[in-house]
């Protein structure tokens, strides 16, 4: 297996009045985790989802490149959190617009960005700890528009959103196509959220009012230099690791080819990740696994050797790894996958 740093200060975060991030112990918030007992992840996601869709069509989801597939939009999805994965999506809506909704058992990263000549709309409907959007804290009052510019979102616990589709007709009449965090007032957001979830029956027309209303009366939740720098830096780090993965990265490596401190990147990452360079590369590496595992070009490749491919050189060690990461053994993900 790569050799590993210690753990290099993963951080649990949460957001302070003043809108920045708050780094706290890992005592402090807790997010919601997989597992036995009456508020196990699956059964909170479970109660949640059905109060939020009242029944609307919502489904299950195993994988989160299915979840990426449902998606209104192009997304790149990883799991980041220790679990078998579970989501619920549904949607509503007509030609012009639509309302999805999902909530993600969890801890994952997205990066996401809507189809062309399409706007989406997406607020936090609930969490069990801090959503970060491009290094920021996404509140529950801050509305996230993705437009052709890809966004990054990481979500630390249990989260359900709603994206709203605008196409056509309503895009036009909208009129707003780049992709930014907006601080919405409280009565624009809270009538645009009962307009999207009900009660009572959809209708596209109230939606755009709604969300037009929204807009008019929001403000760019502005972004620091240093934060922009942070996110891309993690950014460029993570295409590095992503060509390199079947090399023994380190720390120092890492920072030799990006020019940078061992210091500075360690604190990007957490303050953009909440895990530190070498925590996301392995991260990084058990996701390329399970998805050569599922994939079709890969059924005769022995496990050793796919894992070799990504950074694994011990078995055992890999798969308890990959156990503790997804729930299931490496050989039991291509079993369902061959299924």
């Amino acid at each position: 297996m790569a050799a590993e740093a210690p753990d290099d200060g993963s951080v649990t975060m949460n957001k302070t009045n003043n809108g920045r991030i708050k780094e706290l112990g890992r005592d402090r918030v807790q997010p919601v985790r997989a597992g036995g007992g009456s508020h196990s992840v699956v059964s909170v996601l479970r109660s949640a989802a059905s109060a939020l869709s009242e029944n609307r069509g919502m489904r299950e989801i195993h994988d989160p490149d299915a979840l990426a597939e449902n998606f209104p939009g192009s997304a790149k999805i990883n799991q980041m959190g220790s679990g078998l994965f579970l989501a619920r999506v549904g949607s509503i809506g007509f030609d012009s617009t639509a309302v999805h909704r999902s909530w993600i058992g969890q801890r994952m990263r997205l990066r996401v960005r809507a189809a062309a000549d399409t706007l989406l709309i997406g607020y936090v409907a609930a969490a069990s700890d801090v959503v970060v959007c491009e290094g920021l804290a996404w509140s529950h009052t801050e509305l996230l528009a993705v437009g052709v510019d890809e966004v990054d979102i990481c979500t630390f616990g249990l989260a359900g959103f709603v994206w709203l589709e605008f196409r056509g007709t309503a895009l036009k009449r909208l009129g707003l196509q780049t992709s930014r965090l907006l601080e919405a007032t409280p009565g624009a957001f809270h009538n645009l959220r009962r307009c999207a979830e009900g009660p009572g029956p959809f209708s596209s027309t109230a939606l755009v009012d709604a969300t037009s209303a929204a807009l008019h009366f929001s403000q760019v939740v502005p972004r620091t230099r240093t934060t922009s720098e942070r996110c891309r830096l993690v950014k460029r780090v993570e295409e590095f690791m992503s060509e390199h993965l079947d090399e023994p990265l380190s720390l120092n490596s890492i920072c030799a080819e990006m020019r940078c401190r061992p210091r500075t990147l360690i604190y990007a990452f957490n303050a953009t990740l909440g895990m530190g360079p070498i925590a996301y590369l392995k991260v990084q590496r058990l996701n390329r696994v399970k998805r050569m595992l599922q994939a079709p070009d890969f059924r005769r490749s022995r496990i050793l050797d796919l894992a070799g491919d990504c950074g694994f050189w011990h078995l055992g060690h890999f798969g308890a790894a990959y156990k503790s990461m997804f729930g299931v053994t490496p050989s039991q993900t291509r079993s369902a996958a061959n299924n």
